[in-house]
């Protein structure tokens, strides 16, 4: 840790551990003395004040945004004369996509498709606020475990805000866990790289992979659609509307039961899960569960629904 880095954080986080790199560089772990809650630091040292300044404009935008697939960013802290500027963001257990591959994990087709709807949709919320992330790969998605991912990092690279382009970088790392391997320069038809691959699959990875980026898909969100659907027709699981934007704020989500076994609220409307308990609603909306038991809202990602709802 470089000493104006360090002693800018002293007197707030007091010691911090260092965890390791990611696509920024160092990121050091602690307590937060105000909040009292375990998070993450990245030191904005050894860049332009122009690029700082950035940086903490686009992380204050990030501050009022809440999406299960995104890591929370806490705050930005711009620097003085005596404090060196960092980003405080959640804690998260969890090793990068990058390391998961490199230790040649296996992921199976269903994994992969749900592991790419969730970032698109991550990614969709972040276009949605007029952001881009400027540099995803694999090194800035989260692996939580069970399926489930964050991606991280937003605006940190010094890449163009460039929404087709986080769509491009997003087709590789799904074509990479499709395939096990990186795509080629121009890459292959995923049905040429790992045979057996659906269509449907195949169309809509090489669809945000298209040199052209006007032949890409015209938002993230679309993208998150096409493997939402492509996902639901491999395992054969109904396919749920979804709210708008895909973004949830803190805070319970007000629900209420309407009849045809509908599930809604805050202007959404979804088909209710079929689950043996009367007392409890169910309902699938953005790649997470949304379950619903005495009148409090439990959020859990689809890949953990299973064990969940044979609970229940």
């Amino acid at each position: 840790m470089d000493a104006p880095f360090a002693a800018a954080i002293r007197e707030r986080f007091g010691e911090l551990s260092f965890l390791g790199e990611d696509g920024s560089g160092p990121v050091w772990g602690g307590l937060d003395r105000r909040s009292k809650q375990l998070v993450r630091v990245r030191a904005l040292t050894g860049r332009s004040p122009e690029e700082v300044a950035r940086i903490v404009r686009e992380a204050g935008v990030l501050t009022h945004l809440t999406h299960l697939g995104l890591e929370r960013v806490l705050e930005a802290g711009p620097g003085d004369e005596r404090h060196a500027p960092y980003l405080m963001v959640e804690h998260l257990e969890g090793e990068t996509l990058a390391d998961r591959m490199a230790g040649h994990v296996h992921t199976s087709l269903e994994e992969a498709l749900v592991i790419g709807e969730q970032l698109a949709a991550a990614l969709a919320a972040l276009h949605g606020v007029g952001g881009a992330h400027r540099g995803f790969r694999a090194a800035w998605a989260v692996y939580l475990g069970h399926g489930a991912v964050k991606v991280g990092g937003a605006g940190l690279a010094e890449g163009p805000a460039d929404t087709p382009g986080d769509q491009y970088a997003l087709g590789l790392v799904v074509y990479e866990l499709i395939a096990g391997k990186p795509a080629q320069v121009p890459p292959l038809p995923l049905t040429e790289a790992f045979p057996g691959v659906p269509r449907d699959v195949d169309a809509a990875v090489m669809r945000a992979l298209a040199a052209d980026p006007v032949e890409r898909f015209a938002r993230m969100a679309d993208f998150a659609q096409a493997l939402r659907e492509a996902h639901a027709r491999l395992t054969g699981a109904p396919l749920f509307a979804l709210p708008p934007g895909g973004v949830m704020g803190p805070g319970p989500v007000r629900t209420r039961r309407r009849r045809g076994g509908s599930f809604s609220g805050r202007g959404f409307s979804l088909p209710v899960l079929p689950v043996a308990d009367p007392g409890i609603l169910a309902a699938i909306s953005d790649g997470v569960l949304l379950v619903v038991r005495a009148g409090k809202t439990q959020r859990k990602t689809v890949a953990q629904a299973q064990a969940l709802l044979a609970q229940m």
